[in-house]
């Protein structure tokens, strides 16, 4: 039985994508693939209630299952294991439709980083079962000090050195 990272790592997870715990959430399974090194895999199976045409799974939900497995990918192959990873921004091509109630395995690798509070860039991509890739994208996926994440709120921290900004906010 393949280690799925996301439940053993943090068992009571409670993330959208990833969280195992979340009865609404995407609950998707990352695991290391056992057929090449430096890439991190996930599964998701897209219900109905994520369709936007009728049967055809929304871009957003896919969008959404590789941003998680970016962060994923970020956090475990990248340059700092002590730094959490949030989404710095993204590009994203849909190849092919997903349809709904049909698995769609997650790929992700680290495709370049420099030191090791720097941004990381993430290459993700979805494919349906049978091997047609759905989407792919590259992200840029960028460090947040601890205390930040320990906090309900994003203070700046003694010692971080980069602020946190949101679009839109």
């Amino acid at each position: 039985m393949d280690m799925i990272l996301n439940r053993d790592l943090l068992p009571r997870n409670r993330c959208f994508g990833c969280g195992l715990e979340n009865p609404t959430g995407l609950h998707i399974a990352v695991s290391a693939d056992p057929a090449r090194e430096g890439v991190l895999r996930a599964t998701f199976v897209p219900l109905e209630s994520m369709t936007g045409f009728p049967g055809i799974t929304h871009g957003g939900v896919i969008y959404t299952a590789l941003d998680c497995l970016s962060t994923w990918v970020a956090t475990l192959l990248g340059p700092n294991r002590r730094a959490g990873w949030v989404l710095r921004s993204a590009t994203t091509t849909y190849r092919n439709p997903a349809p709904a109630g049909q698995p769609l395995i997650l790929a992700g690798s680290i495709r370049h980083q420099a030191g090791a509070w720097e941004p990381v860039v993430v290459r993700t991509e979805a494919r349906r079962q049978v091997g047609r890739a759905t989407g792919a994208r590259e992200r840029l996926v960028d460090h947040v000090a601890p205390c930040q994440l320990t906090r309900g709120r994003w203070p700046d921290c003694v010692g971080s050195r980069r602020e946190v900004r949101f679009e839109g906010s």
